[in-house]
């Protein structure tokens, strides 16, 4: 498929597939920094990349939170390295939508302490974003007054794990088994017991001289 593309790319810009495959890692990397210096540079005084660094953040940290923006700019970035690296990825829609998922429960989770809040007295909207409080806010969904704060945080940590699986295209099973493995090998019980299944130093150096476990030499024939 990668081969058809590239010769049809070939045919019609009358470039190598490998120039042509840096040109776009470059312009996809570029335009990732352009938005990640209009998120990082933004103060009262003005924005390093003019009044469209002013529009960036505007937008991307009312949409995403001032937190969770930098999380689409990232993956931009991301994707141009890879891009550059020669990578493809797999699954392309369904990864997107975890991804975007991700965000979406982030948000929610940094709005939790504003579904109570006046925004017209107080701020914190852009912690959440409009994503955020749309899911949590009184005055919105009103997800933690249906759910209640318990409630909402297990309903949005499972969406997250479920998010990021999908994302990452990873299986929970094999990483509980590794984790509970890595947690046993720490348990104070098992780490003591290796420790005596051991041999000591002086069985080890003995053991290498050829000498017995007591360390008393073997009588030398004269």
């Amino acid at each position: 498929m990668f081969n058809t593309q590239a010769r049809r790319s070939e045919r019609i810009f009358g470039l190598r597939p490998e120039t042509l495959n840096d040109i776009v890692a470059l312009t996809i990397f570029l335009v990732g920094l352009l938005l990640f210096l209009s998120l990082a540079t933004q103060t009262s005084q003005g924005n390093l990349i003019g009044r469209l660094g002013e529009l960036v953040y505007q937008v991307l940290s009312f949409v995403f939170g001032v937190y969770v923006a930098y999380v689409p700019v990232l993956l931009i970035l991301g994707w141009g390295v890879s891009f550059w690296s020669g990578r493809r990825w797999r699954h392309v829609p369904a990864r997107v939508a975890g991804l975007f998922l991700t965000m979406v429960w982030v948000c929610a989770i940094l709005a939790l302490p504003y579904a109570e809040a006046d925004f017209a007295k107080e701020n914190g909207f852009r912690v959440g974003g409009a994503i955020g409080n749309f899911l949590v806010h009184r005055e919105c969904l009103n997800l933690k007054g249906t759910f209640g704060p318990v409630g909402c945080w297990i309903l949005f940590l499972g969406g997250l794990i479920i998010s990021l699986l999908v994302a990452a295209d990873v299986q929970l099973r094999p990483m509980f088994v590794r984790l509970w493995s890595g947690l046993r090998q720490l348990h104070p019980s098992r780490f003591f017991a290796g420790r005596a299944e051991r041999p000591s130093m002086f069985e080890r150096v003995s053991a290498s001289l050829g000498l017995e476990a007591t360390g008393e030499e073997e009588p030398v024939e004269r």
